[in-house]
């Protein structure tokens, strides 16, 4: 994450979608990826530590010492914050992708998009249905009516998870983006938790 005005890396993230959700809490900054490989090499040579020191993001993915009599007390500020909420909002993001594999149904992400268009090519009012879905209720052995409404509540109660999911995530991201240290979001993130828990009950 850079800082627009002055190519200060403000910090850096383990995740594309942590990186994303921080510049939403906080001005002039944006979200830049680098390779692992590249990152591997120049830490070997030059030991980066975004964390620790200063760097600037210069022209494309050129990196240098960022001149610290550059360094103003706003940067200071956002480089904390940028650091504080990066590693909670992976906390929360890691937990709500653990909980989604816990609660949800087994289904492979590939899976959903063909048997819902499988799905939407059949007509059970004239007892017409693809061959997928008839192989599917071959194999496990049902009628094939019973069959296409059993993966029409697998899809749905699919769905409704992983929105939940995603609902209670975005909320509690765009809480933390507000927070101004780490006590606010410790106690976020231990409501955000309480409410996936509890939300996973129902």
């Amino acid at each position: 994450m850079v800082d627009t005005e002055t190519g200060l890396i403000l910090t850096s993230v383990d995740s594309a979608s942590c990186a994303s959700a921080l510049p939403l809490g906080l001005l002039n900054s944006v979200a830049f990826s680098l390779p692992r490989q590249f990152l591997g090499k120049k830490r070997g040579r030059n030991g980066f530590d975004f964390d620790k020191d200063l760097y600037q993001l210069i022209v494309g993915i050129e990196i240098s010492r960022f001149p610290k009599k550059l360094m103003r007390d706003d940067l200071k500020r956002n480089r904390k914050l940028a650091r504080m909420r990066g590693e909670h909002i992976y906390a929360l993001e890691l937990y709500f992708e653990g909980e989604l594999h816990r609660i949800a149904e087994y289904m492979p992400e590939h899976l959903v998009s063909y048997i819902q268009s499988e799905l939407d090519k059949c007509n059970p009012a004239q007892n017409c249905f693809t061959r997928p879905v008839e192989e599917y209720a071959a194999l496990q052995e049902i009628d094939v009516n019973v069959a296409y409404q059993e993966l029409q509540l697998k899809l749905q109660s699919n769905g409704m998870v992983r929105l939940r999911n995603y609902a209670l995530f975005e909320k509690y991201m765009m809480v933390m983006n507000t927070c101004e240290d780490e006590k606010e979001l410790d106690a976020v993130l231990k409501i955000a938790l309480e409410a996936m828990f509890n939300r996973a009950m129902v």
